[in-house]
């Protein structure tokens, strides 16, 4: 089993290493070769950039393929808004002085689980980013959480790559479950590859089923409406669901609008969807219980958080059981997976008590608030409801 903390861990230090050695501008993006050498080798990704929108540089390091693209897509008359996220907070600093004006467009994450706050038309990828045991997880992540409803994933194999797999980019990402829309590549002066692009269109209809409303013993779960702004900036003040959740503080009406716009774009677009736990009576939001899926998995993952006032009155629990047999019987994945921090022991408890199974500690899982933390891992099977 591939230690993934230490994985990410060398990778960074490797690259920090290799690009940072140098104060030339094209090294610190991980190229060797001149001017003339660097538009040959990446301005092809450029060329599938083909409208305005938002362009997100997944591993940016000091954003130069972000100023070039712009660049490159400005020269056909297109209007792009460039991002980058990194591993490596020393490359995003160098980045940020580099580009002072975007400095707010840089994020620090690991890709498989840094949570986009926006949807992006393009968003350029390298596979060797990740354990190559997690390289469909990460195209399926990036096609439901990070694209627009029509967005267009890039993907990227340069020149010294090590793995080459047989057939080409294109092979390779048929092998992982997914068919390109297209595919090019650029050439040296000699006639040699630099550069392989394949590129998958988002579908616009990637329709996913999801409830309007459930019934639940003493709860009823609907979805959030822009009328719950104000319970949910209250509930989401809340120091407990600030400690476990990456949420913006202080947090704000503002920002609950923002997350149930959001929400009815992923239930919309086949993402995924949240519902808000209510009082049936008085229709009073107690909580929140949301479900994605990772399709290239067949996993659902399902997440909860429950107001003070609420809590300690089996409405998680509850609620969790419902959407769990909801989701077995109406998208039929072969697990749902569930994640806590190891001290969030209540999270636990109402995990095992809707008869989810405690697999263990994964080491490194998640990136919170910049630190990379473990998690506990829970699943429920369908066999485990017979």
């Amino acid at each position: 089993m591939v230690d993934e903390s230490k994985w990410f861990g060398d990778m960074r230090k490797s690259v920090e290493g290799a690009y940072l050695s140098s104060s030339d501008v094209r090294a610190q993006s991980g190229f060797s070769g001149d001017e003339g050498r660097w538009e040959r080798a990446r301005r092809v990704i450029a060329e599938v950039v083909d409208r305005d929108g938002s362009f997100l540089d997944v591993g940016c390091a000091n954003g130069l393929l972000m100023e070039s693209i712009v660049g490159w897509t400005g020269a056909r008359n297109l209007t792009i808004e460039p991002f980058g996220i990194d591993l490596s907070p020393r490359l995003l600093s160098v980045a940020r002085k580099r580009l002072p004006q975007w400095s707010e467009r840089f994020y620090s994450g690991n890709i498989l689980d840094w949570r986009p706050p926006r949807r992006f038309d393009f968003v350029r990828i390298e596979l060797e980013y990740v354990p190559s045991h997690r390289r469909a997880e990460l195209i399926d992540r990036l096609l439901r959480d990070a694209l627009t409803s029509n967005g267009r994933l890039i993907v990227c194999r340069y020149s010294g790559s090590d793995e080459q797999p047989p057939g080409g980019l294109a092979a390779g990402l048929h092998e992982l479950g997914y068919e390109p829309t297209g595919h090019a590549h650029a050439n040296d002066l000699d006639g040699s590859t630099l550069t392989h692009v394949a590129w998958i269109d988002r579908p616009v209809e990637w329709s996913l089923d999801h409830p309007d409303e459930l019934t639940a013993g003493a709860v009823t779960l609907r979805r959030w409406r822009p009328g719950d702004a104000a319970a949910i900036a209250a509930a989401c003040s809340d120091k407990e669901i600030q400690r476990w959740l990456p949420l913006p503080s202080p947090y704000d009406e503002s920002h609950a609008l923002e997350y149930v716009a959001m929400m009815e774009e992923d239930a919309a677009t086949g993402r995924g969807f949240a519902l808000a736990i209510v009082d049936p009576g008085s229709d009073r939001p107690l909580g929140s219980i949301g479900c994605r899926m990772a399709r290239a998995r067949g996993v659902a993952d399902v997440g909860y958080w429950i107001v003070p006032i609420a809590r300690g009155q089996g409405v998680a629990t509850t609620a969790l059981r419902a959407l769990s047999d909801w989701v077995f019987a109406n998208l039929h994945p072969a697990r749902i997976e569930l994640v806590t921090d190891p001290d969030n022991v209540a999270s636990q408890r109402v995990a095992e008590k809707a008869g989810f199974v405690r697999e263990g500690i994964l080491r490194g899982y998640h990136e919170h608030r910049g630190c990379r933390v473990d998690v506990v891992m829970f699943s429920l099977l369908p066999t485990d409801r017979s």
